[in-house]
């Protein structure tokens, strides 16, 4: 210990002489320890060897270029409230409005439909009236054109006359036949035909409009998360008010509507000429085990041609586009030529030293470069660039698409056609660049290794991650120990905890204030406040708290670490980094004054004595520096 830290321990151990051995040993063990800490800390954040250094400064020139034309692109196309106004219109015209007490006695809206009853009277009402109003039929809010009017779809289940069902346990067995309704799935649904005259025969998925792009465009359920395809029984509604009316007053008395029916679809689409916007539109209603219905509406608005020749704004947007493309290819040659230029691709990412490289066969390093994958950082880039390759791809299919060349506007106006596959391909794509962004945005923070004050995050996360694994794990037992139980003392009440995600979701939002104790309460009184205060305060007061410590403790651990090391590293501004020094910009700064440089020295003051340990500095006669000492003093100021 004398050996290693013997400098630190003269320092501190020069008093001791008053101390008995006790006291003196524990002022030791602080101070090697003390001493460990900060040279662990010096390893643990020391700065990027110059190799890594090298590579991150021409990635990150070039990258931010990239974002800023992105980030440009993305508020100019997404600047519009088009989309969310259309969507918002059509949601308040369909599960808004309540059903008229002429037709229903109380006062029920979309949401509160739970019966083929209900269904048939929704549809002759509210539908009816929102697509075709007495005032302008045909139109949608008076300026969406309806394309084609309105097709129901049904999805059934094969009829099965009876189940068995053994209702027994292990000291008393007991077998019963009953009639059942078994839930919709590809092996029990029906393909035969039905009706009073076996007039309505099912159809595929391609038949029905619902394959475009390649593939087929289901639809999923947002409450059992169960996927529907585009294939079923399908029946046209017309496209006037009087025809919709008798078409839907016929599905009643032909039986379209029995215990077999599992999932109806209305499916329709309108048009606004004055944003050039499309909007597909579906109301799904699904059967729940219960026999009563879940319903929700998907809505999704897109521009079947995005780019109008008269709208500068679409110019604009293609620009950017081009722009995009051209960057996006350029960063595939450039992970091509990096895959077989780079001699060893592991010591790379090691930051092992370029003189020491060992390269490697040419035909061996496109295994090499797979290594990237190992690190967060690297895997975080290949994953922006692929989102960005498939991104592109996808934008490619919809502009050379059968389904988009071959649409005819007027046709529609009075054909019905699928519209359904063009929002769902629409919406793939937003989320798409929507994830794309956000890889774009995280992965700044794996060029903010060039500057330690900006790299604090990544530093504090590493800091601290031998004490927040057992933490997660802590945390994550007693997480998932609280929902579990609210799954299996609330599930078979609430639809909040109908499942272990719903749980762990519901859960989840306790630590936001979002939660219905009384709810709760109401169900189980005894267990709720046991379920409730539990989390808050083992979850909330306790475990959270303790995660913030550990975090603080590790913060405070680097910043001090950055504050002693922060002036003496030499390192690079990021703008700097960016834009090179700026003092090549400034043809004043860049030439330096040959003149000899003209110091004054201070008397000490002799009225006032001198801090003790500090004297007057004698004056020598001269206080003129050589023109070699004045270089060396701009070199240490600079």
């Amino acid at each position: 210990i004398n050996a290693e830290y013997g400098e630190a321990l003269s320092l501190a151990m020069a008093d001791d002489e008053t101390e008995d051995e006790t006291s003196r040993r524990a002022r030791q063990d602080r101070v090697v320890f003390e001493e460990r800490k900060k040279r662990y800390l010096a390893e643990s954040f020391k700065d990027v060897g110059l190799p890594i250094r090298k590579r991150l400064e021409r990635e990150f020139r070039i990258f931010t270029y990239f974002l800023v034309v992105l980030l440009a692109y993305i508020l100019v196309m997404f600047f519009s409230p088009d989309g969310l106004v259309l969507v918002e219109g059509a949601h308040f015209m369909l599960e808004d409005q309540t059903l008229p007490e002429s037709v229903y006695g109380m006062d029920l809206k979309f949401k509160d439909v739970m019966n083929t009853d209900e269904i048939i009277r929704y549809l002759e009402s509210t539908l009816i009236d929102a697509i075709y109003s007495e005032l302008n039929p045909g139109y949608m809010l008076n300026q969406n054109v309806v394309l084609g009017g309105a097709r129901i779809r049904q999805l059934r289940t094969a009829k099965v006359n009876d189940c068995s069902q053994d209702i027994g346990n292990i000291l008393h067995s007991q077998l019963i036949t009953v009639p059942c309704f078994p839930p919709w799935a590809e092996d029990t649904q029906d393909t035969a035909n039905f009706g009073s005259s076996s007039q309505y025969s099912w159809t595929s998925a391609e038949a029905n409009g619902a394959v475009a792009f390649g593939s087929e465009h289901s639809t999923q359920s947002s409450f059992t998360l169960s996927y529907y395809p585009g294939s079923g029984y399908v029946v046209l509604l017309g496209t006037t008010r009087a025809d919709m009316f008798s078409k839907l007053r016929e599905l009643n008395s032909t039986g379209f509507y029995d215990k077999f029916t599992q999932n109806v679809f209305i499916e329709f689409a309108t048009y606004n000429p004055s944003i050039n916007l499309h909007l597909s539109l579906q109301l799904m209603f699904e059967r729940q085990s219960s026999g009563t219905f879940i319903n929700q509406g998907h809505y999704r608005s897109f521009k079947l041609w995005p780019f109008a020749l008269n709208s500068t704004k679409t110019m604009v947007i293609l620009a950017f586009e081009v722009i995009l493309v051209i960057m996006i290819s350029g960063f595939v040659i450039m992970e091509g030529v990096d895959m077989f230029t780079t001699a060893n691709m592991a010591q790379v990412l090691d930051d092992v030293p370029t003189k020491e490289h060992v390269p490697v066969d040419y035909w061996k390093r496109p295994f090499y470069y797979l290594i990237k994958l190992y690190y967060i950082w690297e895997f975080i880039h290949l994953a922006n660039i692929t989102t960005m390759v498939l991104l592109v791809y996808f934008r490619v299919q919809w502009a050379i698409s059968s389904a988009v060349a071959d649409y005819d506007l007027e046709t529609a106006r009075t054909t019905w056609q699928n519209h359904y596959p063009f929002g769902s391909q629409g919406q793939f794509m937003h989320s798409l660049s929507a994830l794309n962004v956000w890889l774009s945005i995280i992965k700044l923070l794996k060029y903010l290794q060039l500057s330690r004050r900006l790299n604090i995050l990544a530093l504090t996360v590493a800091r601290a991650r031998p004490f927040l694994a057992g933490f997660s794990f802590m945390f994550v037992l007693v997480f998932f120990g609280f929902a579990l139980m609210g799954f299996v003392v609330f599930g078979p009440r609430f639809h909040a905890y109908s499942s272990l995600f719903q749980a762990i979701r519901t859960v989840f939002g306790f630590m936001f204030g979002i939660f219905d104790f009384r709810a709760l309460q109401a169900q189980n009184p005894f267990l709720a406040p046991v379920f409730f205060y539990g989390f808050l305060i083992i979850v909330v007061f306790v475990m959270i708290n303790i995660f913030i410590a550990i975090v603080n403790n590790s913060f405070k651990d680097v910043s001090n670490s950055i504050r002693r090391d922060d002036m003496k590293d030499g390192q690079k501004s990021m703008v700097t980094v960016l834009f090179g020094n700026p003092k090549k910009y400034c043809r004043s700064c860049r030439t330096e004054s040959k003149e000899p440089i003209e110091l004054s020295v201070v008397e000490a003051n002799p009225a006032k004595p001198p801090l003790p340990g500090l004297e007057a500095v004698p004056s020598t006669g001269s206080n003129t520096l050589a023109p070699t000492e004045s270089s060396q003093l701009h070199q240490k100021t600079d």
